[in-house]
Parts: structure tokens; C-alpha cells; sequence
């Protein structure tokens, strides 16, 4: 039998036409799924509920494959709004074997996302997850969409060459894939949640941003595989957090780097048998 898909989409603050593209690719995606899918829509707002309601209903009719979860939060962060929607996954009981794909609010997924990623897990049980290629549609001034475009075909570059070790630098939040199994362990959900640093003289960080390293560690930690898979493409539309270019540069490099700072000094210090002499490196 085909395993059950989960499709967990977390939205806040996110304009409604590109909350319509993105709840409306995940619903295409769950029908065309092999087997049984449940979305699960991780929001703040009324308004977003209303609109996934209605687009479930034109999008999935009357059917009984693809069902629809809404879980409310009150808009306490990403970290929030991902550990409400694993514990509510959980709640459904999923099989060892089923997945999870975890989706950013503004991630575009193909149809055929589950079709073509869900035999992964099953052909080999140590795969924990995987995450695939991206595209950007930028919002914004040409010199913000060159290097967009720049960003992404560097990192499309970097995790083709990392990913033949069974192992990623990072399981992208824009859109990865668990094995379902992990996603309900309440330490897995713990790490999300609640990931933090303590540091020698400044004391414990709690992390704000970064949700997607601090998955990544716990599946190093524990020996899982990680696999890229490039030929899926996940449509992220982006919006610069200022119309000037140095400083919204900046901004995010100092985000993106910062995440990868508190968390990849933890997992070197796992070691290069633990986690492989390449990715170690």
C-alpha cells in the first residue's frame, strides 16, 4: 500500500494571493498523491482560514483522499506554528513509513512532489528526510533578482556535490520531507520548538530563526541519511526586507550565516565519524 502523505503549511502575515498559489499547489499535490494525504494549515489568522476553506472546497471537492487540518496559533513565531502542526499530525497516528513535507507559507510545490520523493523512504529505512532544488520569484528591483538567482543555482550547486554523501548542510525550510515517524517524536518536536545555546559568558540564546538547522542536527545527531533531490523544483516567491540592496543583502546574510554559526559549531562537534569525513569538513 502506498503511504500516507501530510502536507504541513505554515502561513502568517502572507499576502492572500500568494497564500491562494501556495494552498492551492499543496491541495494538487495531495490529490496527485499515491496514496491518502492530509494538508495541515498552521495559521494566526481568520481571514487565512476562511480562504483555505473555501480553496480546499473548489480545489478537492467532495472527496475523501485528501482531508484538511487548520490548526490556530497565536502567532508566537515559526517554531510555534511547526510544533502545533507536528503534534497535530501525531495526533492522527501516522504510520512508521508515511511522510511529512514540511512547507513554508510562501513555497510553491509541484504537483508531482509526492509521487516522485515518497519512494525514497521507502527504499531505504535510514533516509530521515530529504529537501530539493528551488527557484525564486522575486519581488523586487532586477539587481534583487539576479541574485536571487545566483544564491539558488550556488546552492543547487553545493547540496548536488554534498548530497552524494547521504548527507545535506541544512533541510531547507522552504519545503523538506520527514519520515513521519520522526516528525511525532516528542524530542524531535522539542529541538524545533525549543532549540537554544548556552554560551560561556552571555548565557542561554533561545533561537528565534533557524527551524530548519535545528532539524537538520537532530537528524545528525541521530545517524539519519539526508538526500537532495534535484530534479523537484519548489517555487519560492521572495520578498527583500528593504528596497535597498546592501542593507536587505546584508540583513539576510547576517540571518543565514548567524543560523548556520550557532548550529554547525554543535555539529562539528559530533564529529567526522558520527556525521562522515566530507560533511564533517
Amino acid at each position: 500500500d502506498p503511504p500516507n502523505t501530510f502536507l504541513l503549511v505554515t502561513t502568517f502575515r502572507i499576502d492572500s494571493a500568494v497564500t491562494t498559489r501556495v494552498y492551492r499547489a499543496a491541495f494538487e499535490a495531495a490529490l496527485a498523491a499515491p496514496g491518502k494525504a492530509t494538508v495541515v494549515a498552521s495559521i494566526v489568522e481568520a481571514g487565512d482560514q476562511r480562504l483555505i476553506k473555501s480553496l480546499y472546497q473548489a480545489v478537492c471537492g467532495d472527496q475523501d483522499k485528501v482531508d484538511l487540518v487548520i490548526v490556530r496559533i497565536a502567532g508566537t513565531g515559526k517554531r510555534d506554528a511547526l510544533a502545533y502542526g507536528f503534534r497535530a499530525v501525531a495526533r492522527r497516528a501516522p504510520a512508521p513509513d508515511d511522510v511529512v513535507a514540511v512547507i513554508d507559507g510562501d513555497s510553491i510545490v509541484p504537483r508531482d512532489l509526492v509521487q516522485k520523493c515518497v519512494g525514497f523512504f521507502q527504499l531505504d529505512p535510514k533516509v530521515g528526510a530529504l529537501t530539493t532544488d528551488e527557484m525564486s520569484e522575486v519581488r523586487g528591483s532586477r539587481i534583487f533578482q539576479e541574485w536571487y538567482a545566483l544564491r539558488f543555482a550556488q546552492r543547487h550547486t553545493l547540496m548536488s556535490s554534498v548530497g552524494l554523501s547521504e548527507r545535506v548542510l541544512t533541510l531547507t525550510g522552504r519545503m523538506s520531507m520527514f519520515r513521519a515517524s520522526i516528525v511525532c517524536d516528542p524530542e524531535f518536536i522539542r529541538q524545533v520548538e525549543l532549540d537554544y545555546v548556552d554560551h560561556w559568558r552571555l548565557g542561554r540564546f533561545k533561537f528565534l530563526t533557524g527551524d530548519d538547522k535545528s532539524s537538520w542536527f537532530y537528524l545528525l545527531r541521530n545517524g539519519y541519511k539526508m538526500l537532495y533531490v534535484p530534479d523537484i523544483v519548489v517555487l519560492t516567491v521572495e520578498d527583500p526586507p528593504s528596497e535597498n540592496f546592501v542593507s536587505a543583502a546584508a540583513m539576510l546574510m547576517v540571518r543565514w550565516f548567524g543560523n548556520m554559526l550557532r548550529t554547525n559549531s554543535r555539529a562539528l562537534a559530533l564529529g567526522p565519524r558520527k556525521i562522515g569525513l566530507f560533511t564533517w569538513w
